[in-house]
């Protein structure tokens, strides 16, 4: 994984973008309650980010828990981690990284989500966004 590939989301310094007052503690906060303002997030959805959270690295700004280690920690089955985790990343507000291999987790990177969408505006149930007036 190198970080000059520009294509790859995980790869590129998601932090600096996070980091509104400075610190990598605020950046986790900052990214925490962006989460917190989408409506249609389930518990579960932010169960898994609270936990890819606590996992992430302070030098690199990536997590790597297992997907049986996130259903572990947040009580939930593997699949609803599954689910809430390509939730977050069709939202914007994860980048995956997906790694094969025996042994070998996801690497994980929070991010600040489309820039383009109010979180106001989005609603339970659906994964559309409206334009509001």
């Amino acid at each position: 994984m190198s970080g000059s590939d520009e294509s790859d989301p995980v790869a590129k310094p998601a932090l600096a973008r996070l980091r509104p007052n400075g610190g990598f503690q605020a950046a986790k906060e900052f990214w925490l309650m962006t989460l917190a303002s989408y409506p249609n997030l389930s518990g579960a959805d932010l169960a898994v980010a609270l936990v890819i959270a606590k996992h992430l690295n302070t030098r690199t700004g990536n997590a790597w828990p297992s997907l049986e280690r996130l259903a572990e920690l947040t009580n939930r089955h593997v699949a609803t981690v599954w689910k809430s985790v390509k939730k977050l990343q069709g939202l914007g507000l994860l980048a995956v990284q997906n790694r094969r291999g025996r042994h070998k987790s996801n690497v994980y990177r929070p991010l600040l989500g489309r820039m383009d969408v109010n979180p106001k505006t989005l609603r339970r149930g659906n994964q559309s966004t409206a334009n509001p007036q």
